[in-house]
């Protein structure tokens, strides 16, 4: 139905105006993003290891096809978003821990091939 396309729509460009103000985010995921999940609680539920977890499996990265530049907004919004729920890690581990793991250049070619 066409109210729960309007509802997700909406539910997606809160969730990324919450996690980037600028609307930067909304402007270059927004329709990936809806072409790929059907609301913000499904990527989270699909990328994150638990309720309490504070950090994206890498795969979110690469399925959703966010630059690096971008990563780390979403990694401080989740951070922040489970703050309440769970002691927070410090932000350099994180930072390190999502870098290390990076996609294939091949993957990261096919991503912005897909977002042009």
């Amino acid at each position: 139905s066409s109210g729960a396309n309007v509802s997700a729509n909406a539910a997606m460009q809160n969730w990324l105006l919450e996690v980037d103000e600028s609307g930067v985010l909304l402007r270059e995921y927004l329709e990936p993003l809806l072409e790929r999940y059907d609301t913000p609680e499904q990527v989270i539920r699909l990328y994150t290891q638990s309720i309490v977890s504070t950090t994206w499996d890498k795969q979110f990265f690469a399925d959703a096809c966010i630059r690096l530049s971008h990563r780390l907004l979403f990694m401080k919004w989740l951070a922040a978003a489970r703050a309440d729920i769970s002691p927070m890690p410090p932000a350099e581990s994180l930072m390190q821990e999502n870098l290390k793991g990076g996609t294939g250049g091949s993957k990261k070619e096919l991503c912005f091939e897909l977002v042009d």
